[in-house]
């Protein structure tokens, strides 16, 4: 007996695969989104606290209050804290979107390795140029200028014929 799973059972099991690697690429997308919304108001925050920070509170030393919070903090300690919180958000968010960055590498190769077992990809992939790009547009606009041997035509043009 053949010990093989058939060709449908492994394609339903990539197209798995595929849908997980999609699912998390999303779920990760949408927590990089909210940690960069929360980064840009932590820096709006810290801009209007150090706004407010006038030449004779610094020569005085007067505590720096708050805003929103009604909190008085002594002035070395906000000057000391505020760029440590900004310098540590920063570190956190770019290693969030490095995370997803990883991620979407992942998903992207995936997805080619897919799309390169086709047949249909592999002829295709014979008949164009070997130095044709991997979108599909710009693929078409370098072969069809260097087939007429005309200069390329500008990307936009190339886009809009493409899809429409």
């Amino acid at each position: 007996m053949d010990a093989t799973p058939p060709l449908s059972s492994i394609a339903a099991k990539t197209a798995d695969d595929l849908e997980a690697f999609r699912k998390s690429v999303e779920d990760s997308a949408a927590v990089s989104g909210g940690l960069w919304l929360s980064y840009l108001f932590v820096l709006f925050y810290l801009g209007v606290a150090v706004g407010a920070v006038t030449h004779a509170d610094l020569l005085l030393q007067n505590p720096v209050k708050l805003p929103f919070l009604n909190i008085e903090l002594p002035l070395l300690a906000f000057f000391f804290l505020a760029p440590l919180l900004l310098v540590i958000t920063h570190a956190y968010i770019l290693v969030n979107l490095a995370l997803l960055a990883d991620r979407v590498r992942q998903f992207h190769k995936q997805l080619g390795d897919q799309v390169a077992d086709l047949p249909c990809s592999q002829e295709r992939r014979k008949s164009e140029p070997a130095w044709h790009s991997s979108s599909p547009a710009i693929s078409l606009c370098n072969f069809s200028a260097a087939r007429t041997r005309s200069a390329r035509r500008p990307l936009a043009e190339c886009w809009r014929q493409y899809y429409g």
